[in-house]
């Protein structure tokens, strides 16, 4: 679990910096209640409330928790089991600041006016803004209960260049 074999490199590992796993409190009730309404009031239709049983179970289990993971050339952000991944590979920073989001932002992955946002609950988040392949400027910002630890890791792991 330390390591992850980095593709195209042979038997090159990239070191595992930082983990941190959250999960979604306010994500898991308001689907479960949405789901147990729906289910409640299709009772004439069996096979349309197992359906919608099917698919607010499978939004549960996409979104139930939000696993951060820093390695020594990229960041990647694991959604529930696993179905959603999403990797930044990183060559240097030229921001990195802690933010708090307003709860208007939402849960989840969504587009804000400050860039993407990638959370799971509460509205403290991390701001990043960076180099990544082929020389392109990027920056999102990534939801987490402990932003002093991952800005602090960010900043020890990876390249500053303004």
């Amino acid at each position: 679990r330390d390591v992850e074999r980095s593709r195209g490199l042979g038997d090159v590992y990239k070191r595992q910096m930082y983990s941190s796993t959250q999960y979604g409190r306010f994500t898991i009730i308001p689907l479960l209640i949405i789901g147990l309404i729906v289910h409640f009031f299709s009772n004439d239709l069996i096979w349309q409330a197992l359906s919608m049983d099917a698919l607010f179970l499978l939004l549960i289990f996409m979104f139930y928790k939000l696993r951060i993971e820093v390695y020594s050339d990229k960041i990647k952000l694991i959604y529930g089991i696993g179905i959603i991944r999403i990797t930044f590979k990183i060559i240097s920073y030229s921001s990195v600041q802690q933010i708090k989001t307003p709860w208007y932002y939402g849960y989840g992955i969504r587009i804000t006016p400050i860039g993407w946002l990638y959370n799971i609950q509460g509205p403290h988040a991390v701001i990043l803004k960076y180099e990544g392949e082929n020389n392109t400027r990027n920056e999102f910002s990534i939801g987490t209960q402990f932003p002093e630890r991952l800005e602090a890791c960010i900043e020890n792991t990876f390249i500053y260049k303004p």
